[in-house]
């Protein structure tokens, strides 16, 4: 069976066919419990929690073809947590086989999994993959983060202004739990002092990343041509090649916004400052202020950007 996305996969749903199981696996839970609530929200059964490092294979079966007391329908929705650590899964691995590829939502339970990752070793993990029922919900990074920041902030009723969005994708690493929590956190915030816009001031004042907003403060000087203020900056934050790497992703993510078109030059000089700080040893600190002096005094591109 051909692999489906997230969203082709509740398109499904919403037209009552299910798959007998699923297993949601990766490193972005938010993603996953977003997923999770929007099956609930279509298929409205019963449901059924359970941990995965608590329970065997055949106590999550017996969960499955159990109608409950005071259940008004033989449908029912059970989530299994931490289901790497599931021990002796054979019966309900053949459970599963046995079952139809593809069932209305109507005749069948549904099965969740949920785990940290897939093991291509075990024959379980095998067949889920090539069935199509492994899900991999994966981390976005960068300028990729904009549609769920847009989306969070939706949801808890925030308007953000553009220099919020960099800073958010900053700060939360990745991590669309973090983000969720630094926008709640901004969200108390204006709620209290009743401001109607969130910026990246706002979000500075109550987020736990004040480091990570001395690497924005960094990238606004660059690109508002402070030579001195900038090259302290470098001073003190780049140390690593990492670091390096996400100062020249920020700057990146900032110029696409600003500028119609990135100077091939400019393009040219990432490429090559990127190869000297994976293969060189040059510290990254030595590689990163030769690289802002340079583009602060030979660059035109900064000539024509938005403060920030």
């Amino acid at each position: 069976m051909v692999s489906k996305t997230p969203k082709q996969l509740l398109q499904d749903l919403e037209k009552g066919i299910t798959y007998p199981v699923y297993y949601l696996y990766g490193d972005e839970p938010y993603k996953i419990e977003e997923f999770i609530q929007k099956i609930k929200s279509i298929l409205n059964y019963d449901t059924t929690r359970l941990d995965g490092s608590e329970i065997k294979g055949i106590d999550v079966l017996e969960s499955m073809q159990t109608i409950g007391l005071f259940t008004q329908t033989s449908n029912k929705l059970i989530i299994v947590r931490r289901a790497q650590d599931l021990k002796e899964v054979e019966p309900l691995f053949s459970e599963l086989q046995s079952s139809f590829t593809t069932k209305t939502s109507n005749s069948s339970n549904v099965l969740i999994l949920i785990a940290e990752s897939l093991d291509l070793r075990k024959k379980f993990h095998q067949w889920l993959k090539k069935e199509g029922y492994a899900i991999e919900f994966k981390a976005d990074k960068g300028s990729q983060l904009t549609p769920w920041i847009q989306y969070i902030a939706k949801k808890k009723g925030l308007e953000l202004s553009d220099d919020a969005f960099p800073f958010l994708a900053l700060i939360c690493e990745g991590s669309l739990h973090h983000l969720s929590q630094e926008l709640e956190k901004a969200a108390l915030y204006v709620g209290i002092n009743s401001e109607t816009t969130i910026t990246k001031e706002t979000i500075a004042r109550v987020c736990s990343g004040s480091a990570s907003f001395s690497l924005s403060e960094l990238v606004a000087y660059v690109l508002n041509s402070d030579k001195y203020k900038a090259l302290l900056l470098v001073q003190k934050l780049i140390r690593e090649p990492d670091e390096a790497l996400g100062f020249l992703g920020l700057l990146t993510w900032y110029l696409k916004r600003q500028t119609a078109t990135i100077p091939l030059a400019f393009i040219l000089d990432l490429i090559e400052l990127d190869e000297k700080l994976k293969s060189t040893g040059l510290p990254a600190k030595l590689l990163i202020e030769q690289f802002v002096s340079n583009l602060l005094e030979n660059s035109p591109l900064l000539q024509n950007h938005e403060n920030v």
